[in-house]
């Protein structure tokens, strides 16, 4: 499929996309996790009309708002993800050493990073755009 069309589709149904620096898992559910390419994570991330934050540490913030071309703050909230809902996560490919703080896209492209999509699948017989085009 291509991304266009995975785009439309997740507009289709959302409205809401959050941000996260890992890929956790908040409450009991079905989930899938898709890989996307920068280019794409930016293009569903401006795409979608209500965006939020849970980041929790001000270099993210700082990176994210550069990766994903928009103003990313600082959010620590608890976050809990429902039936239905989408985040964007940008994880890092390795884990970063103690007492590191990461500030610029260099020191991130150095380590390495992905983009994904986390859906949180709805009830059983409810499938979303995701379980449905991907």
């Amino acid at each position: 499929m291509t991304i266009d069309k995975y785009i439309r589709s997740a507009n289709a149904e959302y409205s809401r996309i959050t941000a996260l620096n890992v890929a956790v898992l908040t409450a009991p559910g079905r989930f899938r996790l898709i890989s996307v390419t920068p280019e794409d994570a930016r293009k569903i991330w401006k795409e979608t009309p209500i965006r939020e934050s849970a980041i929790g540490h001000e270099a993210t913030a700082k990176v994210m708002s550069i990766l994903l071309d928009d103003d990313i703050h600082v959010n620590r909230v608890k976050f809990v993800q429902e039936a239905g809902e989408i985040a964007m996560v940008l994880q890092m490919r390795e884990r970063i050493p103690e007492g590191t703080v990461l500030t610029t896209v260099e020191e991130m492209d150095a380590i390495g990073y992905d983009f994904f999509l986390l859906y949180m699948g709805k009830a059983e017989g409810q499938a979303g755009w995701l379980e449905r085009h991907c």
